[in-house]
């Protein structure tokens, strides 16, 4: 079943790793939502990760590890297993190492067997590396209800998500620092005029938060359009998602840095 769930995820991938290739390299990889396991229904998440080396075939192999964390910042124990051998655990707990040659990519999936449980991974490596994530749901044994990639957040002070469908628009933050983080989220419509107050909250170091944003401005309509301004006196990581209201079918929503 494992290697059925990676065939679904490697086009999404293989086209945000491309992106992603172009236009960054860094040692430390950030994906602000992991999500894995089983909810009300018999519908189950699985998440993917996959890390390629871009440097030429044959240089040296880029050593790392994938460390998962829970909302609390707690540990994140969760199963992951690499796609070249889909039924053998790789790594233990919450880390999940790895060794990508020049010009290799790995890919490294959840089962998704477990009650659900979410929170985000923080990927490091002694090498430039790249990545993206991807987020499959689905029903039963195993038939596919939505999948969609991500690439890695970048930790920024001011960033702008799109808000649609308000119920529906999705966003997972995290804490990535040490110190405590005050963040304020401000709704704007179409013409960039504030629709509600805004709302402050604080984010522990090292902590996960997903929540609907009409969960944070419930007032609002369902047929609200507009932006989510969300700034912070430390950088956090974001990424959004958009779900339809009936289905199940869900894409991600891009995050924009704020000047």
């Amino acid at each position: 079943m494992i290697r059925n769930k990676m065939k679904y995820v490697f086009l999404p991938l293989a086209w945000i790793l491309g992106v992603t290739i172009t236009c960054s390299a860094q040692t430390t990889l950030y994906f602000p939502q992991v999500a894995d396991g089983l909810q009300a229904g018999n519908i189950g998440w699985i998440t993917v990760i996959a890390i390629t080396n871009a440097a030429a075939p044959g240089t040296p192999a880029a050593s790392g590890t994938i460390t998962l964390t829970q909302d609390n910042g707690s540990a994140f124990n969760v199963a992951f297993y690499e796609d070249t051998n889909p039924e053998l655990r790789v790594g233990s707990g919450n880390t999940v190492p790895f060794q990508v040659a020049g010009g290799q990519t790995k890919a490294f999936s959840s089962h998704g067997d477990v009650p659900l449980n979410s929170g985000f991974a923080t990927v490091t490596s002694n090498l430039p590396i790249v990545g993206a994530a991807a987020f499959i749901e689905f029903s039963g044994p195993f038939i596919v209800i939505g999948e969609a990639g991500v690439p890695a957040a970048t930790p920024l002070l001011r960033q702008v998500i799109l808000v649609a469908k308000n119920h529906l628009t999705g966003v997972a933050i995290v804490n990535p620092g040490a110190s405590t983080a005050t963040v304020t989220f401000q709704l704007l419509d179409q013409n960039g005029v504030a629709a509600f107050p805004v709302i402050s909250k604080t984010i522990a170091g090292m902590n996960h938060t997903a929540f609907f944003v009409g969960q944070l401005f419930p007032s609002v309509s369902m047929g609200f359009y507009g932006t989510m301004r969300i700034v912070s006196d430390t950088p956090l990581l974001a990424t959004a998602l958009i779900f339809e209201i009936s289905g199940g079918n869900f894409a991600t929503f891009p995050v924009f840095p704020l000047p």
